[in-house]
């Protein structure tokens, strides 16, 4: 979908030529290093340095690109530190490169690099460059284009009206690398669903609830898609739980009481730590996409999955490190105060395994909001895990009904097990959208309505100012005591 405000809803537009530019997406991040504001020589200000790279490319357009060569260079967002009183460490550029020309594309996004080193080494900070994306111009046939236009003013005249748009004149320079052995045009049908009114922000969701529901309708394929992505990571944990499981299905109830005791079940456990170490930045990457799911903001699967990786996995690599470590001592654990609790008949094993089991269940709910915190603010670890114990017993009541919620296909699967064919569908990123719808709500209340400038309720429809705000979650919430 695009957007063309300047033509009017209930109109064809067709011009030949040039009707969209090619779009490269890329980033310029700058790494300094941090002092405090009254000695701002002991650091390297990556603020400078971003707001220097930030003119000099501009200037630079000016002097680079032909006046008869259409190109824009537009920065979307920047931004730099985090603190008045501190030299900013960290700074990012996001932008866009549009113009009609390969060549002239590829040629700009080379100097961007080589003009933003050359800014910000006059402050002493590195530059990272990232494309995201690249999409070729769009360029519509000028003969076909004289084709199609008649033919659309003789049939459609009396229900829509037909205009053109000005567009880039046609030429050979102009083709895009996709449309050069096929010609085509490109038409823009100005129209909202057939009998009904244009889509309208009345028309969004007023609640939770419904925007769940509309999401899960809208990207239930995606999710699907998303789920095959997932689940490559945890090949190596499915074989290797296979294998054993083999061994434990054949086992009689004293041989499975050897195979714990003989240290078998440490071996398999051991095993599943490097099995899911590696899902770490996978499961990071997931969360990022459903959570924008979950709130209605776009995603390129792809490209979005990869970025999420690299921007998350060393972050995701110790947190699933941690959680596979804590699987390992949870259940070493539980076998030796079982066993110590059988042989001395002491009560205080049997108070140790119930610590235990309830330390586990309040990690477990940690989990709920680790991940999904991981991807949407820019924490240290330390801090991520702090504040989601905070949130998971503040929260208790929700933290435990959406923790059955997820981890009610593996109760249905140690029953009937042919039911584990539920992860290698959608499983592992229904689980997470669901995950995500909770906590983007939860975010929204105590962390994003608290920062300056953060967004909330994205994807939600704005409440009238006379109205009182209706969300169906929070309506209901069962720890009202919490939320006072």
């Amino acid at each position: 979908f695009h957007l063309m405000p300047q033509v009017d809803a209930g109109t064809i537009a067709l011009s030949p030529g040039g009707v969209m530019a090619a779009n490269t997406e890329f980033d310029l991040t700058f790494r300094g290093t941090r002092a405090h504001g009254a000695m701002p020589n002991l650091g390297a200000d990556a603020a400078a340095a971003v707001a220097q790279a930030y003119l000099a490319l501009q200037t630079f357009m000016t002097r680079a690109v032909p006046p008869t060569e259409p190109a824009v260079l537009t920065f979307g967002h920047m931004a730099a530190g985090n603190l008045r009183n501190i030299v900013a460490d960290e700074g990012i550029l996001e932008g866009i490169l549009r113009s009609y020309d390969d060549a002239m594309q590829e040629k700009l996004i080379g100097e961007f690099q080589r003009v933003a080193r050359a800014a910000a080494s006059v402050y002493g900070v590195e530059v990272g460059f990232a494309q995201h994306c690249y999409y070729p111009p769009v360029v519509n046939d000028a003969a076909l284009v004289a084709r199609v236009m008649p033919l659309i003013a003789s049939t459609l005249t009396s229900a829509r009206s037909c205009r053109r748009w000005i567009g880039i004149p046609a030429s050979s320079r102009l083709l895009p690398r996709r449309t050069e052995r096929a010609m085509g045009l490109f038409t823009g049908f100005i129209m909202g669903k057939s009998n009904r009114p244009d889509y309208t922000p009345d028309m969004m969701p007023k609640n939770r609830l419904e925007l769940f529901f509309e999401m899960l309708k809208l990207n239930l394929f995606n999710l699907l898609k998303l789920n095959l992505m997932y689940f490559v990571f945890w090949i190596p944990f499915w074989l290797w739980t296979w294998l054993h499981l083999q061994v434990l299905l054949n086992l009689s109830t004293e041989n499975y009481t050897a195979f714990v005791q003989d240290g078998y079940l440490s071996v398999y456990l051991l095993g599943l730590v490097p099995c899911m170490l590696i899902t770490g930045p996978a499961k990071a990457a997931m969360k990022y996409i459903t959570r924008n799911y979950a709130r209605d903001e776009h995603v390129w699967l792809w490209s979005d999955f990869l970025g999420a990786m690299k921007a998350n996995w060393k972050q995701g690599l110790a947190m699933s490190t941690i959680n596979a470590m804590f699987l390992y001592l949870f259940f070493f654990g539980l076998s030796f105060y079982s066993s110590m609790s059988e042989n001395t008949g002491s009560y205080l094993y049997l108070f140790m395994q119930v610590v235990l089991v309830m330390m586990g269940l309040v990690f477990a709910l940690m989990n709920l909001y680790i991940w999904p915190m991981m991807v949407t603010y820019e924490l240290k670890l330390t801090q991520i895990l702090r504040n989601s114990m905070v949130l998971a017993l503040g929260r208790l009541p929700w933290s435990v009904l959406f923790g059955l919620l997820t981890a009610l296909p593996l109760v249905i699967s140690a029953i009937w097990m042919p039911f584990l064919a539920w992860y290698f569908f959608i499983g592992y990123a229904f689980a997470s959208f669901v995950n995500c719808s909770y906590t983007n709500a939860a975010f929204d209340k105590f962390f994003n309505s608290r920062i300056e400038g953060a967004e909330v309720n994205q994807g939600l429809r704005k409440p009238d100012p006379e109205e009182e705000e209706d969300d169906e979650w929070e309506d209901i919430d069962p720890d009202d005591e919490d939320d006072k």
